[in-house]
């Protein structure tokens, strides 16, 4: 990824310099299998809009067992100063547990750290 944002990505996101930076982390750490994508996200009011979406697996460590969760983080355009969106998306043969504190029945991720989401925080840290 060159230090700049090809076609027009840069008019998705305002803080370019650090959307680039937690990007370019993610994607180059050992906890993640991820790639940059804009896709349409639909908000529960019926709109949609482009974001940049960062999709793939993520790397957990549960009960002694490693496993590779298939995620979207969604960016959106005030990234970092809002949280990401963040959502588990099951392979045909999961599926997600109504007992997960962490991961509601659509999917959407629930954590204290994008609860109280401060605009220093990052993805990588998120990740871990």
């Amino acid at each position: 990824m060159s230090k700049q944002f090809p076609n027009g990505i840069e008019k998705m996101v305002v803080q370019q310099y650090l959307v680039l930076r937690d990007v370019k982390q993610v994607i180059s750490s050992s906890i993640s299998h991820l790639i940059l994508k804009i896709s349409p996200y639909f908000y529960n009011n019926g709109t949609s809009v482009d974001l940049l979406c960062l999709c793939g697996t993520v790397s957990i460590q549960h009960k002694g067992n490693r496993y590779n969760i298939p995620v979207e983080i969604w960016l959106q355009k005030d990234y970092p100063l809002v949280a990401p969106l963040v959502y588990v998306k099951p392979t045909f043969d999961m599926y997600i547990t109504s007992a997960s504190d962490n991961v509601n029945q659509d999917g959407l991720v629930v954590l204290s750290y994008l609860e109280s989401w401060h605009h220093t925080n990052n993805l990588y840290n998120l990740l871990r």
